[in-house]
């Protein structure tokens, strides 16, 4: 019995390793000893893991990227004023989730009260750069956010494959008072 077939797909047979996106896939088989085809079309849809979100700090704020976060999320911790993370904790370290869905760590709580801003700076020189006065302080928070991420070279490179990453908007922000 021959059985013969010549297959045709818009991709390469027998294998083939998609990227991230959306494919429709066409398959079609003849059989070359009578002319008989039939045809098989479906799509595939191709996305990264997605991120757990991050616990909200206590008297804190989890600031994150906007843009296109299914590909990526940058967050940040910061802390409300008197408050700052008991060690190791430290402010200004990125917390970085890629496409296996994992974060490179987690935010510590914003426990430690000092109501003196001289001992906290003596922790943390760049402590001003990361307070906020409260969850309304929003403006505050994203624009920290944004100059943060634009000191960085590997996020900063990374961010503005995005339009708008700039922007106040492209900001999200997670704050626990």
């Amino acid at each position: 019995m021959n059985t013969e077939l010549q297959l045709v797909s818009n991709y390469e047979i027998p294998s083939y390793t998609f990227p991230w996106g959306d494919f429709t896939v066409q398959y079609s088989a003849t059989k070359l000893r009578n002319g008989l085809r039939t045809e098989c079309v479906f799509n595939i849809t191709v996305r990264p893991t997605p991120c757990e979100s991050l616990p909200i700090p206590k008297h804190g704020t989890i600031l994150c990227n906007n843009w296109s976060p299914d590909y990526g999320q940058f967050c940040m911790l910061a802390c409300e004023k008197t408050y700052s993370p008991s060690p190791p904790g430290r402010l200004g370290t990125w917390m970085i989730c890629g496409d296996d869905g994992r974060w490179s760590s987690q935010p510590n709580d914003c426990d430690l009260h000092l109501n003196n801003e001289s001992y906290i700076l003596s922790y943390h020189p760049n402590y001003a750069d990361f307070m906020y006065e409260g969850c309304n302080d929003t403006q505050r928070l994203r624009d920290l956010y944004l100059n943060h991420m634009l000191k960085h070279p590997d996020i900063s490179l990374f961010s503005r494959l995005y339009p708008g990453y700039e922007e106040s908007s492209s900001v999200r922000m997670y704050c626990n008072p």
